[in-house]
């Protein structure tokens, strides 16, 4: 009986420690939910292309702007696994700036 006590409690802590490691930094993409560990295909699949890419020796970024008055949303991959989830400031307007009118004498 104790033996299956034990087992019970190491299977309990071995699983709990799984899934703890699995939940790690999300976010909002749309309607999904992104987490740290899936593939660059999986978050262009459920956030379509990035709207900045950066790519270094085995590390990318991808940065998504969702426009005015949203966060930044910068996504790190390494060796095509998202490795870390960070929201920057927010953007500038993408709209153009109105031209100032300079009359001639």
């Amino acid at each position: 009986m104790k033996k299956i006590i034990l087992l019970a409690i190491v299977l309990g802590l071995f699983t709990s420690r799984n899934l703890l490691a699995q939940t790690g930094n999300c976010d909002r993409c749309g309607s999904y939910i992104i987490c740290e560990g899936i593939t660059k295909w999986e978050v262009i699949d459920k956030c379509g292309e990035p709207d900045y890419h950066e790519q270094y020796a085995n590390t990318e970024k991808f940065i998504y702007n969702d426009g005015s008055g949203s966060f930044i949303h910068i996504l790190e991959f390494r060796d095509g696994t998202l490795i870390n989830l960070s929201v920057g400031g927010k953007p500038l307007s993408r709209q153009p700036q109105p031209q100032a009118n300079v009359q001639e004498k």
